[in-house]
């Protein structure tokens, strides 16, 4: 909603543009421009005109026809027809559109090696017409064909662009009790470049504890799009990339499909557990972490991880502030199929990379693999694949519907191994919305003992003090399901479990939650049976307190001990969030607190929190990604880089948001911000937040277009000017202010509006400073003398200052 003083503002920018026509009344005729030679008379009653205290001098600057006021103005352009968009251009004296290399370089169109002036637009494109309408605040242009430059057009893929990246993700740990401190630090790096559409990314993790530092490779590859063929191909260190297989490591080379990535890793049953304090949830595959967050006290459930690879299993890693750590096992997830997409396929051929943290019995095995998928039907879609290596070989097949309402997929995976023999896995998976307010979601998974995964028969896992071991014990089953039913009357209800059983021992668990308003009061009830007698049970209320929101709750832990608790969560400004958790029991008292933020350069958060038997945790991390671009433009994002980005600058102007369908960022103190993943092939387009404008700048243009081939880099530049407004309250000598309609002009007489509203005369950037005469009927004529502000609000659309006119 537009304040007093923005509205204000708006109305002096509008009665600018429209150069005051408005004003005049009856005396202004239609805006059409006059015969040559045609009298001032034949448009304007100039009799009119002064009998209202306005010259006749107005009267001839609008003469010709329709005009702007010469300057800086917003509009809404169109271009041949198209949809208007909202710009800022430059009107020369004669109030005439100015054609310079900025406008043109908006418009897409063909621009010459000239200087910055205004060009002449006949001379450029021959039968370009512009039609300005003052009084709507809009410009028509007609351009023809082979004005635009082929380059910009919207379908055409833009390609090309080099840059640097670095993407960071550090977490660090540290624990403090009687039995001593216990630090840890992860850092996981990607760094690389991008030259000429070839994609280079490399990756590693470093971690630090009490026990050693290790330094951890992952992936070195380079990678270009093979756009006749549809296909990416990646040649290094990989991983593979066709289901069933699991982003196995390799050294090599594969080349898949392109739209094969749209496919989907969501867990169709989530992740779900009760933690007793502030605990870190890691999620594993092959030893990597793919996925770490922070959970507050109570239940928590996490299904969209994102980063995980069918047919390798998933260990979920709980760590909680006191140093208390529990593991659990899921099967992978299934790849969602999205019926309706193209055929695709998968094809590699390379050698088994050992990764830290392994020995291979012999030598590197050398492996070919391969998948395809199809549409069977319209609701259907197949997929099959196959891995070959000497010693071991496996096939994998899936099927998968889909409708609205449900998703169900169906794999079967056998196995032969020179060590195990032959042995098979079925699993199924699915999730369905069953009418009623009821949708359900089912996960099984078994497997044969003569199953076995090729890490089985070659690598020996080698047991680590913060890992345990690389690969853990197989599960022969595991069963997850779950069951919601939801209404707005009476809240949401969810049951879930979980049974999981390897070659030792058999492990259930159920899950009962209930959430219900009552108002403005939130609450949410858990309850949780781990068998053997251990089970948890967490009670929350939650109500809004100004701009954040109270709670207490009541937890029943493992251990049988009964915890109260008290919190707050709320923001300071717009970026960051705080908690502040106070809890305790007969025997324990805690107190915690947490802090997170999403800047210009990177996402971080930390968090504390102490007991009163004198133990202390601590965590922090941050994660976020650098560019530098060929143009020399140095940008930062708080989330990853992908394979196709975009870097956007406004010079000098720091603090701008911007978001869309490209996906988000905000200028730094450089005045550059990065898009960090741009989907290729498809229409982006980046919006600036018009609440985070700066109110004395003008941009060229609020909105960028991208059309991207994949592994390009778009670099774009939109000019801010910096526009400084002042308006005079002028008084004449007698005391009253200047009469609306009064002829506002500079020392050379030339023409710089009117009088507004209560002798109010408004003066914009070059303007200000210069000298300043009013002129109206009877030959009357006084110069303003006023004093300029020394400083410009950036925060006011204009300053104020009285004057006087003698």
């Amino acid at each position: 909603m537009l304040t007093p003083r923005r509205r204000l503002a708006a109305c002096i920018r509008r009665s600018l543009g429209v150069a005051g026509l408005c004003m005049f009344g009856g005396a202004l005729h239609a805006e059409t421009p006059a015969p040559d030679g045609e009298p001032v008379e034949a448009l304007f009653d100039t009799r009119l005109l002064e009998s209202r205290g306005i010259s006749a001098d107005v009267a001839r600057f609008f003469s010709r026809g329709a005009r702007f006021l010469p300057g800086l103005q917003e509009v809404r352009l169109s271009v041949n027809a198209g949809r208007p968009k909202p710009m800022q251009v430059r009107f020369d004296s004669d109030g005439e559109l100015c054609f310079d290399r900025a406008l043109l370089g908006q418009l897409g169109l063909r621009s010459p090696e000239a200087d910055d002036g205004c060009l002449d637009r006949g001379a450029l494109y021959p039968g370009m017409r512009v039609a300005l309408h003052p009084g709507r605040a809009t410009v028509d242009l007609t351009v023809p064909e082979n004005a635009f430059d082929p380059e910009h057009r919207e379908a055409t893929h833009q390609r090309g662009g080099s840059a640097a990246i670095l993407n960071y993700n550090v977490f660090a740990q540290r624990f403090q009790g009687l039995s001593g401190t216990r630090n840890y630090l992860q850092g996981r790096i990607e760094s690389g470049f991008n030259f000429s559409n070839w994609i280079v990314r490399s990756s590693g993790t470093y971690a630090h504890s009490e026990q050693r530092d290790s330094f951890r490779a992952g992936t070195l590859y380079a990678q270009r799009s093979i756009e006749s063929m549809r296909a990416l191909l990646q040649t290094g260190q990989i991983n593979a990339f066709a289901d069933g297989i699991g982003g196995m490591p390799v050294l090599g080379a594969q080349v898949f499909s392109d739209s094969a990535q749209l496919q989907g890793s969501t867990l169709t049953v989530p992740i779900q557990g009760i933690a007793d304090t502030n605990a870190v949830v890691e999620v594993r595959q092959r030893g990597q972490v793919v996925y770490r967050t922070v959970v507050a006290p109570g239940a928590y459930s996490l299904s969209d991880v994102g980063g995980l690879s069918n047919g390798s299993d998933i260990e979920v890693i709980v760590t909680e502030e006191d140093g208390r750590v529990s593991r659990s096992s899921l099967p992978a997830p299934m790849s969602q199929s999205v019926v309706g997409l193209p055929a695709t396929y998968s094809l590699g051929i390379g050698q088994y990379r050992r990764e830290w943290g392994s020995q291979i019995a012999g030598q590197l095995p050398w492996v070919a693999y391969g998948g395809y998928a199809f549409n069977a039907g319209s609701q259907l879609r197949l997929s099959a694949s196959a891995l070959l290596s000497p010693n071991y070989q496996s096939t994998y097949g899936q099927a998968s519907f889909g409708s609205d309402n449900l998703w169900l997929g169906g794999s079967a995976r056998l196995s032969r191994s020179t060590k195990k023999g032959v042995g098979h896995e079925w699993q199924v998976q699915g999730s369905a919305s069953l009418g009623g307010h009821v949708s359900a979601g089912l996960s099984w998974q078994s497997r044969s003992s003569g199953f076995s995964t090729l890490e089985d028969t070659f690598v020996h896992p080698v047991y680590d003090e913060d890992l345990e071991s690389l690969y853990q014990s197989p599960f022969q089953q595991s069963l997850s399901a779950s069951l919601t039913w939801s209404s707005l009357s009476w809240g949401a209800f969810n049951y879930s479990l979980s049974r999981n059983r390897d070659s030792q021992r058999i492990h259930t668990t159920h899950a009962i939650s209930a959430s219900r308003r009552f108002g403005r009061l939130s609450a949410s009830l858990s309850l949780q049976w781990a068998g053997q007698g251990r089970g948890a049970a967490y009670l929350n209320l939650r109500m809004p307190l100004g701009s954040g929101s109270v709670g207490a709750r009541l937890q029943r832990q493992g251990s049988g001990d009964l915890v109260g608790a008290a919190n707050y969560q709320g923001r300071l400004g717009r970026d960051i969030g705080v908690q502040v958790d106070a809890s305790g029991s007969r025997s324990d008292r805690r107190l915690s607190a947490s802090a997170q933020s999403g800047t210009s350069f990177a996402q971080w958060s930390v968090g504390a929190s102490t007991t009163n038997s004198g133990s202390r945790s601590f965590h922090g991390s941050m994660n976020g990604g650098l560019a530098l671009t060929e143009e020399g433009m140095l940008a930062m994002s708080s989330g990853r880089i992908g394979d196709t980005f975009a870097v956007i600058k406004i010079p000098g102007v720091s603090g701008i948001r911007m978001g869309g369908n490209g996906g988000s960022a905000k200028t730094s103190p450089l005045g550059t911000a990065l898009v960090p993943n741009i989907y290729p092939y498809q229409r982006a387009r980046i919006q600036l937040d018009g609440k985070s404008l700066p109110l004395n700048y003008r941009f060229d243009t609020t909105a960028v277009d991208f059309n991207l081939a994949r592994g390009t880099v778009a670099s774009y530049v939109i000019n801010a000017t910096q526009i400084r407004q002042l308006m005079l309250r002028v008084r004449l000598d007698s005391g009253s202010f200047a009469r609306v309609g009064t002829g506002v002009f500079d020392g050379e007489r030339q023409f710089m509006g009117t009088v507004v509203g209560d002798g109010n005369v408004v003066l914009t950037n070059e303007q200000i400073g210069q000298k300043v005469f009013l002129e109206s009927v009877g030959g009357f004529r006084c110069e303003v003398r006023y004093q300029a502000p020394e400083r410009f609000d950036s925060d006011a659309p204009y300053e104020e200052a009285d004057a006087t006119c003698s």
